[in-house]
């Protein structure tokens, strides 16, 4: 295994062939993995000294064994409840890497109660803006956030800021707790180009689960070849649910998400979504004479990419669902040629 040490020594090996299935044999037939590959090397986890040149500016970060996302200890922000006035008050982290940097992408999980405009946070790569303010949807989760940085030397610094607009007077607070925290710091290779047929075992690592699994069809359906993999809404058991498939892409600038799809689908009875990183991306319906190409844009950094067959994605009632009319369709959706190309 790599050690973090290892993140800051050039190698052409760490430039990454990032996720493959554990028999990369092509004479294999595909197989969804049980779970996906961890490519990444854990830089901090704020439990012991460390060894990596960290910097503070502001109001300084501390750490703390109250709160934290792996182990026992997480790195708190300086700005607190106890912060307040009209003045901008910044809590600056700063990591910086040497010319043996080998470069990819930083992710760390944040656990943040922030409301705006009484407060902001935000990363950025030598100065520019590289992770936009984040909303937090709940203060009580940790979520996972990322920024791509290439090889060589930087700067890259965490920015909790208090009064970020210098307001006269800000709003009242609908809580008073006020905390940001990171954790579980680490570093993944950036991914090259990616061609995963079904034919055989393929470039890319993928699972499949949800409330039932796609599956791999070799009844000639594919475009490329005589596999497809297949959902369908008669698999799935409940009233609402989804046929999911996940896989992981780290890049340096983003990319382009290329795929072909085959839909059998009346909304809004079924469909095919995608997610990044957890929000909905694209959402496809209908019935398909034959493969469509789609291409979606991907950001950089670390993209966790859901790919799901949704039953009553709605969450509609049975009888309304059945006064909206007969369904002509077969409630299938076929995926074949999924490609990754980084820019």
């Amino acid at each position: 295994d790599m050690s973090a040490n290892d993140a800051f020594v050039s190698s052409s090996s760490s430039t990454s062939t990032s996720a493959t299935n554990s028999d990369t044999s092509s004479s294999k037939s595909f197989s969804f993995a049980e779970k996906l590959q961890d490519n990444s090397i854990q830089l901090d986890g704020f439990e012991t000294p460390s060894k990596l040149k960290w910097n503070m500016s502001g109001q300084g970060w501390n750490l703390d064994t109250s709160t934290y996302y792996e182990t026992k200890t997480s790195i708190k922000s300086g700005i607190t409840s106890n912060t307040e006035g009209s003045e901008t008050v910044n809590s600056d982290l700063a990591l910086s890497t040497d010319a043996s940097f080998v470069g990819g992408v930083l992710s760390f999980w944040i656990k943040a109660d922030l409301e705006l405009p009484n407060e902001a946070f935000y990363v950025s790569v030598d100065d520019e803006v590289a992770l936009p303010p984040i909303s937090p949807s709940d203060p009580q989760e940790w979520v996972e956030y990322s920024v791509a940085v290439e090889s060589g030397q930087h700067e890259i610094t965490w920015s909790h800021v208090y009064n970020p607009f210098g307001l006269e007077s800000l709003p009242r607070r609908s809580g008073n707790k006020v905390g940001l925290w990171m954790d579980d710091l680490r570093l993944s290779p950036f991914d090259g180009s990616y061609n995963q047929g079904y034919e055989n075992s393929g470039e890319l690592t993928m699972t499949t689960g949800g409330d039932a699994t796609w599956e791999i069809d070799d009844a000639s359906n594919g475009i490329s070849g005589s596999y497809s993999i297949v959902a369908s809404s008669k698999n799935i058991h409940s009233d609402s649910g989804s046929s999911n498939i996940e896989f992981v892409l780290n890049s340096k600038k983003g990319g382009s998400l290329k795929y072909n799809v085959l839909s059998s689908t009346t909304a809004p009875h079924d469909d095919f979504a995608i997610y990044l990183n957890g929000k909905p991306a694209e959402a496809i319906f209908g019935q398909s004479l034959s493969y469509e190409y789609k291409a979606l844009d991907i950001p950089a950094g670390k993209v966790v990419v859901t790919m799901m067959h949704r039953k009553n994605p709605g969450g509609l009632s049975g009888s309304l669902l059945e006064s909206l009319g007969i369904v002509e369709t077969e409630g299938v959706t076929r995926l074949d040629d999924v490609r990754f190309l980084p820019m």
